[in-house]
């Protein structure tokens, strides 16, 4: 509980700074599993080819053949063992990964910062981070992260960062310029275009028969 209550108190000032529709702090949790109930469902999860059956729970004689047939080759098996626990996020927000792996799981760990709960300190110096698993994930982004990789995720932008950054480069580099120049840009094009369609035209059209000449 003081773990909880301690990630909450982080992830509400992280809220703090974002906009309305950012602010997923209250939707984030921690939850304790049972790691052989998880083993099946992530091998299920993984390999389930999209549009297919879905299985709706682990005890259908489905799901048990198919977990079976998949436990030897999971490469994930070796760490769903022993007491194992879950941060969820309902969608990627680099922000909020950000504050909870400085608190969880920092590069350095160093002295309590002030009023931060004894328990939970005593609580994290015994958790140890195993990976994540991103559901829904930038393209060319593998689906399991290890350590670096996570803090790496951590570090990308905002979209309102990404805005910002566009509208103060239009603004340094001109934003009149930078019009014209896709302005020129397309007209090229629509005239290479064209040019081409009038090239084929005549080819469709075969060489045009000489005039007779008459004596």
């Amino acid at each position: 509980m003081a773990i909880r209550r301690e990630l909450a108190a982080v992830l509400a000032k992280v809220d703090a700074g974002l906009p309305e529709g950012e602010k997923l702090g209250r939707f984030i949790g921690i939850t304790t599993v049972d790691t052989a109930l998880l083993g099946v469902t992530m091998r299920i999860a993984d390999r389930a080819a999209p549009g297919g059956k879905l299985w709706t729970h682990g005890t259908s004689p489905e799901a048990a053949a198919r977990g079976k047939k998949l436990k030897r080759n999971y490469k994930l098996a070796p760490l769903l063992v022993g007491p194992l626990a879950v941060l969820t996020f309902p969608r990627l927000s680099p922000p909020h990964i950000s504050a909870a792996m400085d608190m969880m799981f920092p590069v350095k760990r160093g002295p309590a910062k002030k009023g931060f709960d004894p328990a939970a300190t005593a609580g994290l110096q015994k958790c140890f981070l195993l990976g994540a698993r991103v559901q829904e994930r930038p393209v060319g982004m593998q689906r399991a992260l290890d350590d670096g990789a996570i803090r790496w995720l951590s570090g990308l932008k905002t979209v309102e960062e990404m805005r910002g950054e566009i509208v103060s480069l239009l603004q340094t580099v001109g934003g009149g310029e930078l019009v014209r120049a896709l302005e020129s840009v397309a007209i090229s094009l629509g005239r290479t275009v064209e040019g081409r369609r009038m090239i084929l035209e005549e080819e469709a059209r075969g060489p045009k028969e000489e005039g007779k000449v008459e004596a």
